[in-house]
């Protein structure tokens, strides 16, 4: 072996120039020089030690590589169980989200890779669907980073999908009859509960006999049992107080709706889903007869903060896309305004009113002749 290729192999990482030696070597696979001394042996130490470093990824104190199942994991059992009602969606989420991105690194993770994600899982789901899943993965991140697992969110760098909710899905008179007809046993309870007051399917599930006051016709539901982490009371109506007289307590169990062994009732979906289907009823959710309660109650003219305080909103713009009023509602509201202020109009009033192209085109000359 030649002296000239003996050095190289020795000096590997290392290069002399004007009597300086400087370090060349790799981490995470980007390239790191740095400058020793004079000193040759010394240099030959700190290349020894970095390497070692950089083997036990301990470099300029970097932590060891996260992987992305790992972070999955972590964020189930150590946030979202004890932190979140939605649970068992995050579940059914982060189940898709391994399928899709494997076991990568998080520092693999780009706002490009999110959007190719967001592009291919639209074309199977609806948009709606896309960005509650693109919340959940935000928000994954974001602990990632609280617990300096990662340095960055790469999904705060990825825009939702615009959806139009302007119109929501409500029930018809005759969809409530045909779905009552459909259920029975707890679930029709449930649903009558549901329709009634407005309350969500986890506030309806965790409610306990304790928060229901006969005596006085109230429904309390604790900041616990609230999306929203406020409380609120629910008013009985006599349809209510039947039902509520009508169920039967289990006295294993605090809940008011129960299996027969005492446990909780966890979820409904399929019990729900089956009495859709036999109810012919299409494009609907549990979460429809909310939407319903409050389309109602606006379409009975009751007004919108009253249904925001029976509902639970914290803002009124959520209320605002609840309570929509349909054309021919719209169109019957005119028409009383029009009753009223009919018969305060003069005779020829009514009888000699020009167009609107008649009245435009006064105007218009009025106009023209006040400017020359």
């Amino acid at each position: 072996m030649s002296q000239n290729n003996w050095k190289k192999r020795k000096y590997r990482g290392m290069s002399e120039k004007n009597g300086i030696w400087h370090l060349d070597y790799y981490v995470s696979g980007k390239r790191v020089r740095e400058k020793i001394g004079t000193d040759r042996k010394l240099a030959e130490i700190v290349l020894k030690k970095r390497k070692v470093e950089v083997a036990e990824c301990k470099f300029l104190n970097k932590k060891k590589k996260y992987r992305f199942f790992k972070l999955c994991d972590t964020y189930l059992k150590n946030y979202s169980l004890p932190n979140k009602r939605s649970y068992d969606s995050d579940v059914g989420f982060v189940k898709c989200f391994k399928e899709h991105f494997k076991d990568i690194y998080l520092d693999q993770f780009t706002p490009l890779l999110i959007e190719k994600y967001k592009s291919e899982r639209c074309c199977s789901v609806k948009p709606s669907s896309v960005n509650r899943a693109l919340v959940v993965l935000k928000s994954m991140f974001s602990r990632a980073v609280e617990w300096g697992i990662t340095e960055a969110n790469p999904v705060k760098k990825v825009k939702l999908f615009s959806v139009d909710n302007g119109r929501l899905r409500f029930l018809s008179t005759e969809e409530i009859k045909r779905l009552l007809d459909n259920c029975s046993g707890y679930l029709y309870d449930i649903v009558v509960l549901a329709l009634t007051t407005g309350m969500r399917r986890g506030e309806i599930l965790n409610m306990k006999w304790e928060d229901v006051d006969l005596k006085n016709g109230t429904i309390f539901i604790p900041f616990g049992n609230s999306k929203n982490k406020h409380s609120r009371e629910i008013p009985m109506n006599s349809i209510l107080m039947h039902t509520f007289n009508n169920i039967k307590r289990n006295p294993k169990s605090l809940y008011v709706f129960c299996h027969s062994d005492g446990r909780m009732i966890l979820d409904i979906k399929k019990s729900f889903g089956t009495a859709l289907r036999k109810a012919e009823i299409q494009e609907a959710t549990f979460h429809t007869m909310r939407h319903t309660f409050c389309s109602q109650l606006a379409l009975a003219g009751v007004d919108i903060f009253t249904i925001k305080e029976l509902v639970g909103h914290r803002k009124i713009e959520m209320t605002m896309r609840y309570a929509h009023l349909t054309p021919n509602h719209k169109k019957a509201a005119l028409e009383i305004l029009n009753n009223k202020i009919v018969p305060l109009l003069a005779t020829d009033t009514l009888t000699d009113t020009p167009d609107l192209g008649t009245i435009i085109r006064e105007q218009k000359a009025l106009y023209l002749s006040t400017v020359n």
